[in-house]
């Protein structure tokens, strides 16, 4: 078994997010950690123990070649290329392509078990896209839940009037109500849990608001 020389090797992670910059592009966050060997053991640190590196910016288009020369490039510049051991990305077919082109540009003896365990893929991804996948079952009801929340949230008088129509209905105000990330399965949780408390604001603004009435139907 070929394990990495270095002691202490590097595990990074990819996050990609939209940049908001211009449409099209993405702004990559680049995470990582380092196990700690404790005799004959490594130790993995806790979540809150991880590192944040840098962020750097993608340009289009988001082929395998481009963030492959992205990631390599940013590697180089922090001397840590010749330290990876694995890499965690997101379980998709771009950085499936991609981890087959990267290998050539790391260090060969810094990988475990000559490259064969490099491409780790991300857990956290692999079970939003299950959960993803069973709640297709109930997706006409989160995209109304969706369009609904769009409406009440779109400007500051909507949301005084969703308030003030709650307090009416003697239910707190506590939580406020917000739109789920599609990548983040436990924000679409948090979205129909909190929309459920309000369930019946929801009602009351149907009878009493025509714009929203239409909406609904």
């Amino acid at each position: 078994m070929s394990t990495p020389k270095d002691s202490n090797p590097i595990e990074p992670s990819t996050e990609e997010q939209s940049s908001g910059i211009k449409r099209g592009h993405k702004l990559d966050v680049w995470n990582h950690f380092k196990r700690q060997k404790i005799g004959d053991k490594w130790k993995v640190p806790n979540y809150h123990d991880f590192n944040f590196i840098w962020f750097t910016y993608v340009p289009y288009p988001h082929t395998p070649e481009v963030i492959c020369d992205v990631l390599s490039e940013s590697l180089m510049d922090w001397n840590i290329d010749n330290k990876i051991s694995v890499l965690a990305l997101d379980n998709c077919s771009t950085n499936d392509k991609m981890m087959k082109l990267i290998c050539g540009k790391l260090t060969p003896n810094s990988l475990w078990l000559d490259e064969n365990l490099l491409h780790v893929r991300c857990s956290a991804h692999i079970l939003n896209l299950i959960v993803k996948d069973g709640l297709e079952i109930i997706k006409s009801f989160i995209d109304n839940v969706r369009d609904s929340i769009t409406f009440w949230i779109a400007t500051p008088k909507r949301i005084e009037k969703f308030q003030e129509t709650a307090r009416q209905l003697n239910i707190p105000v506590t939580t406020k109500i917000t739109l789920d990330c599609s990548t983040r399965w436990n924000s679409t949780y948090h979205m129909l849990n909190v929309s459920l408390s309000y369930k019946e604001v929801f009602k009351r603004l149907k009878k009493r608001d025509n714009l929203f009435f239409i909406m609904s139907i």
